[in-house]
C-alpha cells in the first residue's frame, strides 16, 4: 500500500512538472481575405485577397522561467494562404519577403519561414536568434496607419519595406527600457563560403516612446553577393532604377544601405505620424555605361482618427530616385476599420499611386507589391475584407 501511495505520488509530481514546463506554450494565428479591385498598366484585377490587412499565419509559442528573472522563449511562425491559393497575378512579379508565386505558403517563403526564433529575456534585455524581423521593419508597422497592409501600405512606395522584412542567420538584442528610450542590434551571417562579410547585415536602432510620443532612428546596411554570369539584374525590385541588365566577368558583391527616421503623436483626436527613409542600393555594383546606383527619397506623413465605432487612416507617401529623372511617385490612401470583436474586425481601403515618366509603381497590400514598365501610368486598388485573430 505504501508503494502504491509513493508511486501515485511521483506520478502526480512528474506530471505537474510537465503541465508547468509547458504551460507557456501558445498556439495562435490570422486568418484574413478581402475582395479587391486593382488597377495597373490600363489593366483591371479583380481577385479574392488571402492576407490583405495581415498575411495569413500559424504560431506557436511559449516561455520558460528559469529563475532569477531569466526567462527562455521561443516563436515559430508559418504562412498559409486562407484563399485556397497563392493568387499573386501572373502578370505581376512578386516583390516581398523570399515567397515566389505559386508558394503555397503566401508569405515567409517555406515551412516555419515567417518566424523561427529562440532567445532569452531578463532585466539586462533580450537575445534572440533565428528568423525574425528587421528592426525597419518593425518601424513601418508601428509608424505606418495602415501597417504595412491593405492597399494603403507603405510599402508600396518604400522598397525597404518588402526587401528587409525578415534576415535569416540572425541575432539580436534589445536593451532594457530606460525611461521610454530602447535600442536594439542585429546582426546577419552571410553564410559565404570564403568570405565573412559577403551576404552579411546589421542594423542598429534607437527608440523614445511615451503616452503620446514616438521617435526613432534606425541603420541598417546590407551586402548582397553576385556571381559571374550573363544578364544579371542587381535589384530586380529596382529595375527602373538600375537600368538594363548587365553583363558580369566576375564574382563580388555591392552594398545596400538604409537610414530611416520616424515620429508620431497622438493628439487624443488624432495620432499623426511621419517617415523619412534615404536608401542607397547597388553600391559596388560595376553599372553599364550611364547607369548609377539607385539612391531613393521617401517620405510618409499619416493620421490615423479614432471613431465612436472603428478608426479612420489616411497617408501620404512620395519617392524618388536622386541619381535619376522622372522616377518620382506619390500615394495617396485612406482606410477604414471597424471591430467586431476584439479578436475579428471589417476593414475597407483605397490607394492611389500616381507614377511618373521613369516608374511604375503598383497598388498592392500585405501580401505582395510590384511594379512594371510602361511609366507614367496610375495604379490604383481597393479592398473589403475581414480578419480574425486566433
Amino acid at each position: 500500500m505504501k508503494k502504491r501511495i509513493l508511486a501515485a505520488v511521483f506520478i502526480m509530481e512528474a506530471s505537474c512538472q510537465i503541465a508547468h514546463a509547458h504551460e507557456g506554450v501558445q498556439l495562435y494565428g490570422v486568418i484574413d481575405m478581402g475582395f479587391e479591385r486593382l488597377t495597373y498598366d490600363h489593366t483591371t484585377l479583380n481577385r479574392l485577397g488571402s492576407g490583405v490587412q495581415s498575411t495569413d499565419r500559424i504560431g506557436i509559442r511559449g516561455a520558460e522561467n528559469l529563475g532569477g528573472g531569466l526567462q527562455t522563449f521561443f516563436d515559430v511562425e508559418t504562412g498559409f494562404c486562407g484563399n485556397g491559393t497563392n493568387s499573386f497575378p501572373g502578370s505581376l512579379v512578386y516583390k516581398g519577403d523570399g515567397s515566389a508565386v505559386g508558394s503555397s505558403f503566401c508569405s515567409g517563403g517555406g515551412f516555419m519561414g515567417r518566424l523561427s526564433v529562440l532567445g532569452l529575456k531578463s532585466h539586462y534585455g533580450v537575445i534572440k536568434a533565428g528568423r525574425f524581423y528587421s528592426l525597419n521593419y518593425d518601424n513601418l508597422v508601428k509608424i505606418d496607419p495602415f501597417m504595412t497592409g491593405m492597399t494603403g501600405a507603405v510599402k508600396n512606395i518604400d522598397p525597404a519595406g518588402y526587401n528587409f522584412v525578415r534576415f535569416s542567420q540572425a541575432v539580436g538584442y534589445t536593451t532594457p527600457n530606460f525611461g521610454g528610450v530602447t535600442g536594439a542590434l542585429l546582426y546577419a551571417f552571410g553564410g559565404q563560403p570564403g568570405s565573412f562579410s559577403k551576404g552579411q547585415s546589421y542594423e542598429m536602432s534607437v527608440d523614445y516612446t511615451s503616452k503620446t510620443l514616438t521617435v526613432g532612428a534606425d541603420y541598417l546596411k546590407s551586402n548582397h553577393p553576385y556571381s559571374a554570369s550573363t544578364k544579371f539584374n542587381p535589384y530586380a525590385s529596382l529595375a527602373w532604377e538600375f537600368g538594363p541588365v548587365t553583363t558580369l566577368t566576375q564574382e563580388s558583391s555591392f552594398n545596400n544601405e538604409v537610414v530611416q527616421l520616424y515620429g508620431g503623436y497622438d493628439f487624443s483626436v488624432a495620432k499623426v505620424t511621419a517617415l523619412y527613409s534615404d536608401e542607397k542600393y547597388g553600391q559596388g555594383f560595376p553599372y553599364a555605361a550611364g547607369q548609377s546606383a539607385p539612391h531613393l527619397k521617401i517620405w510618409m506623413l499619416g493620421a490615423t482618427v479614432p471613431l465612436p465605432q472603428g478608426k479612420l487612416l489616411a497617408s501620404i507617401t512620395r519617392r524618388s530616385d536622386a541619381n535619376k529623372s522622372g522616377t518620382t511617385a506619390t500615394q495617396i490612401a485612406v482606410g477604414y476599420v471597424y471591430p467586431l470583436s476584439r479578436r475579428t474586425n471589417l476593414y475597407a481601403s483605397y490607394s492611389h499611386i500616381s507614377n511618373d515618366k521613369a516608374t511604375d509603381l503598383y497598388v498592392g497590400d500585405n501580401g505582395f507589391t510590384s511594379q512594371g514598365t510602361l511609366g507614367g501610368t496610375s495604379s490604383t486598388g481597393l479592398a473589403v475584407g475581414l480578419r480574425h485573430f486566433f
